[in-house]
């Protein structure tokens, strides 16, 4: 098992699907309506590979991710981005604030990867 696998393990808990295609995500990024004027949150931020695109493309990335061990991680990797935010939790219990944002959730690559496979 090479760094990255063990670094990256899927939890059975929760069912992690990790994109590991920077591509992939500049271009599905690149063709969404994210602006730099935009507070994104990203649903099960994993490890970080989109909230890193994400942050050079909108005003601010909230990412949220409820495994313990990947909110360590993500926030020593992105302790020096300014327009990062990183939060523990499960986004069903989490306060949004009362004003214009959008979402970023990894579940969709998921679903287009296996389409595309088919």
């Amino acid at each position: 098992m090479n760094r990255h696998s063990q670094n990256s393990r899927k939890s059975i808990i929760y069912s992690q699907n990790f994109t590991v295609n920077p591509l992939l995500v500049a271009n599905l990024i690149e063709q969404s309506s994210i602006s730099k004027e935009d507070v994104v949150y990203e649903v099960g931020s994993g490890t970080g590979i989109i909230t890193a695109e994400l942050a050079k493309r909108c005003k601010k990335v909230v990412a949220i991710e409820i495994d313990k061990n990947l909110v360590r991680k993500l926030q020593t990797k992105f302790i020096n981005v300014p327009n990062i935010e990183v939060r523990e939790g499960d986004f069903f219990y989490i306060l949004l604030p009362n004003k214009n944002i959008k979402f970023f959730q990894t579940f969709l690559l998921t679903l287009l990867r296996q389409s595309l496979k088919n």
